[in-house]
């Protein structure tokens, strides 16, 4: 008896493992989403808040087309530069607005509502500091990877881990510039809608 259980099992697990891994349907050839987190500076950028709105468009079952904006807010550390070029940090508020355009993947699991995905792409990150003559802006390159968990066929819930990078060029006062290495780690958590 025990034989023929472990031959059954053996024979039924072979079965479901043998059946296609679908993903996801994506019964709709675009997806906007939303999501809410936070962002760590690695090196001369700003940490705090950050909100993000995103839109996809399929190009096939399993690459996207990515347009993303992001919007920091709150920073409990800003960095900003002075007169004598140097990066100062202080607990003042500061903003910055991320552009960024790329490809999305999604990949093939076989359970068709969990969906994990990466992310590549670039774009302009544009920086807010308090003061005169400071603000700047970074071409920027983004890797990302995160996971929905589709709670119905079209909207999933989930979150996302990326790492930003760029050479930034800040303002150090009237007819100054400087430039520094722009980096920063954000996770963020949110909803998706496929139509």
């Amino acid at each position: 008896m025990k034989t023929t259980s472990m031959i059954l099992t053996a024979l039924l697990t072979s079965i479901a493992l043998a059946v296609p891994a679908y993903a996801q349907d994506f019964r709709g050839a675009d997806q906007i989403s939303g999501s809410l987190g936070g962002r760590v500076g690695l090196h001369d950028a700003e940490g705090g808040g950050l909100f993000a709105v995103e839109y996809g468009h399929r190009l096939s079952n399993l690459t996207w087309l990515n347009m993303e904006l992001d919007m920091g807010f709150g920073s409990g550390r800003t960095c900003f530069v002075d007169s004598s070029g140097r990066v100062v940090c202080a607990a003042t508020g500061s903003q910055q607005l991320d552009a960024l355009i790329g490809a999305r993947w999604n990949f093939l699991t076989s359970n068709e509502r969990l969906v994990p995905y990466l992310k590549l792409g670039g774009g302009l990150a544009f920086l807010f500091w308090p003061g005169f003559d400071n603000d700047g802006f970074a071409p920027v390159g983004r890797a990302a990877g995160g996971l929905k968990y589709f709670v119905t066929p079209n909207v999933g819930l989930g979150g996302e881990a990326s790492l930003t990078m760029g050479p930034a060029i800040f303002g150090c006062g009237r007819d100054c510039t400087t430039t520094d290495l722009y980096a920063a780690w954000a996770m963020m958590g949110g909803a998706e809608i496929v139509f």
